[in-house]
């Protein structure tokens, strides 16, 4: 489990076997969120992306059309 503070850069986080790290700085989409050490990517844009795949995956396992 991790405790205390995020690391600040993806490097730290790696090293220190993080899988979250926090720059401090909005990600393209405005968030102000923890980033994946794995892929670099916003916590909270993957969290929407999820979101949005969910809604689309049961409007499709219904036969709704978008």
């Amino acid at each position: 489990m991790q405790t205390g503070p995020l690391p600040t850069t993806r490097a730290a986080a790696a090293k220190a076997q993080h899988t979250r790290y926090y720059t401090g700085r909005p990600c393209a989409a405005g968030h102000d969120a923890a980033r994946y050490t794995a892929s670099g990517a916003c916590c909270e844009c993957a969290r929407l992306a999820s979101q949005e795949y969910g809604r689309n995956l049961r409007r499709q396992l219904r036969g709704e059309t978008a």
